[in-house]
């Protein structure tokens, strides 16, 4: 799939542009940076869905999720050209233990609080350019991390949640 540049959202690009805005800002190496790879190479954000762990050109963890858009329209102006709208968009952070530290502590769940702090960094640095992409009033909220097991490995997850609320053009 290929992911449109970042730039201002109208009314025809809801969908497209709000999920784009929001994963060329987490895939940029130098905002959100993988610790298992510095030079780039590594596939490390993924878009809409988890990928398949078994498959060959998984790259393995950690990883970043960015899903697809939610979008709630209500309360139009009198002329009914502009709408609220309420935007929500899931980013998903998963790392995995595949050793501890020299204490024994699990070290996945460090990873996994260190990519989240990127995130939330990189998101309130950048409110100017996503409010002038169209993304404003946004609010964050998270999930403290849970874990399982997936091949053996205990794996952590956290879902970061993003919501945009903005009057915008409808007609």
């Amino acid at each position: 799939m290929s992911i449109p540049e970042s730039v201002a959202i109208t009314k025809s690009n809801i969908f497209t542009q709000v999920f784009a805005n929001i994963f060329n800002l987490i895939n940029t190496r130098s905002n959100v940076p993988d610790p298992n790879d510095s030079t780039g190479r590594r596939k490390f954000v993924y878009s809409h869905r988890e990928p398949n762990f078994m498959a060959r050109n998984f790259s393995g963890y950690p990883c970043v999720i960015v899903e697809g858009v939610n979008m709630t329209q209500n309360i139009k102006t009198v002329s009914s050209t502009k709408a609220f709208q309420f935007d929500e968009i899931n980013i998903i952070v998963m790392s995995q233990d595949k050793s501890s530290d020299a204490s024994g502590d699990p070290s996945g769940a460090d990873t996994l609080n260190s990519i989240s702090d990127d995130i939330v960094e990189v998101l309130n640095a950048n409110n100017g350019t996503l409010r002038n992409n169209g993304l404003s009033r946004r609010e964050i909220d998270s999930t403290d991390f849970d874990w399982g097991e997936i091949d053996g490995q205990p794996t952590f997850r956290r879902e970061i949640t993003l919501t945009f609320n903005q009057l915008r053009t409808v007609a």
